[in-house]
């Protein structure tokens, strides 16, 4: 008796969540969408200092709505079997202390010269909970990077480029399916 057929694992060999501060226009929605398509496990958005988009407790509401019927629907369209969690909008001290609920808590800065997202992927092993965090658009102010590194944060680069705020997590979730899914 067969009691559940099983298709095909599409899902990433780890647990990305994408921590996007808050963005201009649908931007979040393309985040979403696109980063459900590329593997992310859950999103979190959040305010910083340099958040231009400001919401009240309705339009929160509205927007997660939103922003789960896309992750829904883009899970969907790429055969998932994981739909991703949209967390609430968090407050920049709320985002800090969540760094401990990983095993990577990765902050993408485009002033380090250093460290590497690729470095850092490549000595996570699968099953590893990844955080991934993209400022909103003017990126960080420097007491936000020092904060963010008090609190276990590790600054990465994502490389030589400047990357818009609605790219650099498609870029990052790019680069962990490439080092987790080569065949």
């Amino acid at each position: 008796r067969i009691l559940r057929e099983e298709g095909p694992n599409r899902e990433l060999p780890v647990q990305v969540t994408i921590a996007q501060g808050l963005v201009k226009g649908d931007k979040m929605e393309v985040v979403i969408q696109k980063g459900t398509e590329l593997g992310a496990f859950s999103f979190c958005a959040f305010t910083s200092m340099r958040t231009v988009v400001k919401l009240d407790e309705k339009k929160e509401r509205r927007r997660l709505e939103r922003w789960q019927k896309i992750a829904k629907e883009a899970a969907e369209q790429s055969h998932r079997s994981h739909v991703p969690i949209i967390e609430n909008v968090l407050t920049w001290r709320e985002l800090l202390a969540s760094a401990s609920r990983f095993h990577y808590a990765l902050f993408a800065y485009e002033k380090e010269e250093t460290v590497t997202l690729h470095r850092v992927l490549a000595e996570a092993a699968p099953g590893s909970k990844i955080l991934i965090v993209i400022g909103p658009e003017g990126g960080f102010d420097e007491k936000e990077v020092a904060e963010a590194e008090a609190a276990g944060f590790l600054c990465v680069s994502l490389g030589r480029r400047i990357l818009r705020a609605e790219t650099a997590p498609l870029y990052a979730l790019s680069c962990v399916s490439y080092q987790f899914e080569q065949q």
